[in-house]
């Protein structure tokens, strides 16, 4: 085998384990125009927790999605306070953690609603 040949192997092998082995694009968005505006351009998952600063369980789920973008790479994701107009909007509840999510069934957005404070991977299926 000539060397070209052998670095072309080479390479493509490097780029193989490289995309096998990249980690799941997390969905975690800044905003909610960013993050509703990539679920009605993918169709994937989108969920928003509303929370508040006194809220202890809002505290750790935030701080466990912080410290785990990856439990949302199979959707999109957003957090905000409770006092935010757009959360006001989606979610007239009175209990925080609140977990609102919009999943795509092929024909229309469904919207559910849970509240509490969610495991990783009770976050993770609810993402899916």
């Amino acid at each position: 085998m000539n060397k070209l040949a052998t670095l072309l192997i080479a390479a493509m092998i490097i780029i193989l384990l490289l995309v096998l082995t990249a980690p799941a694009q997390a969905e975690i968005h800044d905003s909610y125009a960013s993050a509703s505006a990539a679920s009605q351009a993918d169709h994937k998952t989108f969920v928003i927790v509303i929370g508040a600063d006194w809220c202890n369980p809002c505290k750790k789920l935030k701080a466990m999605i912080k410290a785990n973008p990856s439990v949302a790479a199979s959707g999109h994701l957003v957090i905000l306070d409770y006092k935010d107009p757009i959360a006001k909007k989606l979610y007239s509840g009175s209990s925080v953690p609140a977990l609102v999510r919009f999943q795509w069934d092929g024909k229309k957005w469904v919207k559910t609603t849970i509240t509490g404070l969610l495991s990783y991977n009770q976050l993770k299926r609810f993402i899916k």
